[in-house]
């Protein structure tokens, strides 16, 4: 019996040696280099590491795949303005980022430090996403697990019965009974965030508005608006001010996990065409195992058309988001790439280049590098 299986079970091991023959060259694909990599690039004030790896590579996500960190300094991953990189690309089909070094005065050699971002360190580190863009989002904006935020002290007025507020003006809020040393923040709560297919709630979100004083307590109390994002409104909330240390930890852009799918669930801010910089929400969390730093790209299509006999629309890559804050169910992101303007209830999903496993690629799916069209996304709960 056994001799009898030993010629299915070559055969076996024969195609399965077959099958990673013919994935291997697609797994092993190094990261593409643009035309018009520079051999060398220094690093300016008001860079990201976003665009330094863009000035690289075809997919930025994948630069810690050609980074070559310094050994034996505290943090090898950070970058700073005046930093040189130099382009390696001696070894073929392994392209390599290093940092130059330099020679301090008395001929002592000097390492300087390399690519991975520091929110905290905006004043020196260059940040991984244009901070300007997500500062609003990084530790003031917040998704709710319960409506907890409803219960806070409500703007009730403003003097000489004005309608907004801005900085600089006063505004009443009720109830506040005793003073914060560390200020107040003005949120704003949204609509309820909602599970496309279950219509499950995944959260309740709130915008930032604007920070402000109290100058006295009471019913109503009295604040004064000492940076306005956005006009202040009846009915937006007041609670103490606090920062979200967790999302000050470093990161760096890479692709999400392979199988890892969901949609744009909404937008941050008021804009009514989400393009590139513009703040999203993504309806997958922690619960999903996502981190900041994660990239996926934006897919359309994928529906019945309406003309030409209603054939199915093919889905294709129309954007690439980056996790930069993550909560339970949901997390945001930031537009990097926008071919056109993205829509809320477009699937996302790893980009095409961060193909993982044989396990994890459909027969029909596209080479790394090659077609762009989107990987099989079959449902939400896939």
């Amino acid at each position: 019996m056994m001799l009898s299986k030993l010629p299915w079970a070559m055969g076996g091991l024969a195609l399965a040696s077959l099958l990673v023959a013919a994935w291997s060259p697609l797994l092993a694909a190094p990261p593409a280099l643009r035309p018009d990599a520079p051999e060398v690039y220094h690093v300016r004030p008001g860079d990201s590491l976003w665009g330094i790896a863009g000035r690289f590579l075809r997919d930025p996500w994948r630069w810690s795949e050609v980074w070559e960190g310094n050994p034996g300094v505290a943090d090898p991953n950070l970058i700073y303005p005046g930093d040189r990189l130099l382009l390696d690309t001696r070894r073929p089909g392994r392209p390599r980022v290093r940092q130059a070094t330099a020679e301090a005065p008395g001929g002592l050699r000097v390492v300087k430090l390399s690519p991975r971002v520091r929110v905290t360190e905006l004043d020196t580190a260059v940040p991984a996403i244009p901070v300007d863009a997500i500062e609003p989002f990084l530790s003031r904006a917040w998704v709710a697990e319960t409506r907890a935020l409803e219960d806070a002290p409500e703007v009730v007025g403003f003097p000489r019965e004005r309608l907004l507020a801005g900085t600089g003006d006063r505004l009443f809020a009720r109830p506040i009974r005793e003073a914060r040393e560390a200020g107040y923040a003005i949120l704003r709560p949204g609509a309820a965030l909602r599970d496309p297919i279950s219509q499950e709630v995944l959260g309740y979100p709130a915008r930032f508005v604007a920070e402000a004083r109290l100058e006295r307590t009471g019913e109503p109390a009295i604040l004064r608006v000492t940076n306005a994002v956005m006009p202040v409104r009846l009915g937006d909330r007041v609670r103490p001010a606090r920062t979200d240390a967790s999302v000050l930890r470093p990161f760096l852009p890479q692709p999400a996990p392979a199988g890892l799918k969901g949609h744009l669930l909404a937008g941050l801010d008021e804009a009514s065409r989400i393009g590139q910089y513009a703040c999203v929400v993504l309806d997958r969390g922690a619960r999903q195992g996502l981190k900041s730093g994660q990239v996926f790209a934006v897919y359309d299509g994928g529906h019945q058309a309406r003309a030409r006999g209603g054939d199915r629309v093919p889905e294709s890559e129309v954007g690439v988001v980056m996790v930069f804050r993550v909560f339970e169910r949901v997390s945001f992101a930031l537009v990097m790439r926008a071919h056109r303007a993205l829509r809320v209830g477009q699937r996302v999903a790893a980009p095409p280049a961060s193909i993982a496993s044989p396990a994890s690629i459909a027969p029909h799916g596209p080479a790394a590098g090659g077609d762009r069209r989107a990987p099989e996304l079959r449902s939400h709960t896939d």
